[in-house]
């Protein structure tokens, strides 16, 4: 298999065989590497976490060499002295080439020494659900399972069955613990910072605070009450004409009637009895920073960008309304209309019958809106929360709510992509000052991509099922996990 991958090298060089000879004389130490972890896994000598991260660091071990190659090119494509048409390379090209080779060799040596023993930031990272009444003692050795199983740490996770107070003198006491011994231990601990998901309400803490930092829709009704109304025309079933309502009119002979009424969502069991929170609001988000993110920097700011690399926010989204009727609804906000005035150069509210008709004539008001949403949530949530984590030397992780799918994704958040431009940039520990640090977590999704063991079973006294009731790390397996009935 090493031997493969330095024909393909030869492969790649250039005309005159400067790159051959440098793939065959400068990368033994490299390609012994790589041949000897090949070995070791075709006989099952090297443990099955270990391998995802070798690859990893096998394909940047290839990058590097390819890169050097490039650069260490035959001396016919150097740049010459100034009117010296020597034919070979100058003294300040020659200093150039041997850094390069140095520093080529520095870099596989350090590769090879990675895969052979992977530092925790290349190892496999536990999602680490917690529930039922926590102990800071039964945590220590967990974590000490965890370090034992090959991980290299965990995402400590509050779930459904906590009995724990979320935030609270005995949740806190427990993550302290957690993240005590991982430094013992060598492990990463990540920060969650949501009871359960979405992000955003803080297990309802923002939302019951302060109410009018709920989540806010608009709705399309056939009924008549207040709100925005139209009267409209149809032609086979498809919007032709509409004109909005002055109060006390109605609708004349042969005009259908639609009406667009702002609302916000109810409690629900998912945030604890309160509604989810408006994250195309700043204040809310600012609140929730407060409430979810404050409490860890005053008490575990000295671990920051060491034993705690960064924090998870999970499926943040602009329209989560458990219980309710599913009908026509779309985001909004307070400040939505005079945000996509603002932005786009016209007025929205006159418009409402053109987000809801998939007419071609209707496109472009259309994408102005999504639009609008997709910049008011990611300046309003991740341009705040990626702010924070920058000053505090944190990454943000996580993912986006849908974000597999263009048609249930848009709904929920606009594009999720966008919102990668304004998410941390954590330039203290590795100098790279403006680089996005948000990484895309869509595998905790999907058991069949697990390596965890049991991750959790719901708290027998909560949800009545049998199963353990914390969490129990094992053995890498892949494995059921008890559930409830309608329990996602």
């Amino acid at each position: 298999m090493a031997a493969a991958r330095l024909a393909a090298l030869r492969h790649r060089g250039r005309s005159g065989g400067g790159c051959d000879r440098l793939a065959e004389t400068n990368m033994p130490r490299a390609m012994s590497t790589i041949a000897r972890a090949d070995n070791s896994m075709q006989h099952g000598s090297m443990p099955i976490l270990q391998i995802p991260r070798l690859v990893t660091a096998r394909a940047l071990l290839f990058t590097v060499v390819l890169a050097a190659t490039a650069l260490s090119a035959p001396t016919d494509v150097w740049p010459r002295d100034a009117g010296h048409h020597t034919g070979g390379p100058t003294v300040a090209n020659a200093v150039a080439t041997g850094s390069l080779r140095s520093e080529r060799t520095r870099l596989a040596d350090e590769v090879a020494r990675t895969s052979a023993n992977p530092g925790s930031e290349w190892r496999d990272t536990l999602f680490w659900a917690w529930n039922d009444m926590l102990d800071p003692d039964e945590l220590r050795r967990q974590v000490r399972e965890i370090k034992q199983s090959g991980l290299g740490g965990f995402f400590i996770h509050a779930r459904t069955g906590l009995v724990t107070p979320f935030l609270g003198e005995r949740w806190m006491q427990c993550v302290a613990a957690a993240v005590d011994e991982a430094r013992k231990q060598g492990l990463q601990a990540w920060l969650y910072d949501e009871d359960r998901y979405p992000s955003g309400s803080g297990g309802g803490l923002v939302t019951k605070r302060n109410p009018g930092f709920g989540i806010r829709f608009l709705e399309l009704r056939s009924d008549e009450g207040a709100g925005y109304r139209f009267a409209l025309r149809s032609k086979q079933g498809h919007v032709s004409a509409y004109r909005r309502l002055r109060s006390g009119e109605g609708p004349r002979p042969g005009e259908g009637f639609w009406r667009f009424q702002a609302g916000a969502g109810g409690p629900a069991s998912l945030f604890n009895g309160a509604p989810y929170s408006d994250n195309m609001d700043p204040n809310a988000v600012n609140n929730f920073l407060s409430t979810c993110y404050e409490p860890y920097r005053k008490q575990f700011s000295a671990e920051f960008g060491r034993t705690i690399p960064g924090i998870f926010t999970d499926e943040p989204n602009v329209l989560t309304l458990p219980g309710m009727a599913p009908v026509d609804r779309i985001p909004w906000t307070r400040r939505l209309p005079a945000e996509f005035s603002r932005r786009r150069g016209y007025d929205i509210v006159s418009r409402l019958p053109k987000l809801f008709s998939n007419e071609s004539q209707f496109f472009k008001t259309r994408h102005d809106f999504w639009r609008t949403v997709t910049e008011h949530f990611s300046e309003a949530y991740a341009k705040h929360m990626g702010e924070w984590c920058a000053r505090n030397d944190l990454a943000l992780t996580g993912h986006m709510l849908a974000e597999q799918d263009l048609e249930d994704g848009i709904p929920v958040g606009g594009a999720a992509t966008p919102i990668l431009r304004l998410v941390a940039p954590r330039g203290k520990q590795d100098g790279a000052v403006g680089a996005p640090k948000f990484r895309d977590t869509r595998g905790h999704r999907n058991p069949a991509r697990r390596r965890t063991g049991p991750q959790t079973g719901w708290a027998r006294r909560r949800a009545g099922v049998e199963g353990p009731t914390c969490v129990i790390v094992q053995r890498p397996t892949v494995t059921s996990v008890p559930r409830t009935r309608g329990q996602a």
